[in-house]
């Protein structure tokens, strides 16, 4: 379940950021931050995302920017990957 997903990871990215271990992790869990589970820049954290043109409809494709920005994102461009990736529209509808 999603739930424990979220748990796990930000109990995991807590405890490497209690340690100082520096880490780089990708998620599409954007309720880490929106929850307040975790803060971005507060006990070692540091959120940044991948910024993407995102299109404008289901004809048009996202094309990655591979450009880093402070922040957390206001969305998952994950089932947009997903497509780009070739994964058929019967898994992509659940």
């Amino acid at each position: 379940a999603p739930a424990s997903g979220i748990a796990v990871i930000t109990s995991a990215l807590q405890r490497l950021a209690e340690i100082k271990c520096k880490v780089v992790c990708t998620t599409h869990f954007l309720e880490m931050f929106s929850l307040c589970l975790l803060e971005d820049c507060k006990n070692g954290i540091k959120a940044v995302q991948m910024s993407i043109h995102a299109p404008e409809s289901n004809d048009d494709e996202a094309v990655p920017l591979f450009k880093l920005k402070d922040g957390v994102a206001s969305s998952s461009a994950g089932l947009i990957c997903a497509k780009m990736a070739g994964l058929s529209d019967k898994i992509l509808g659940r």
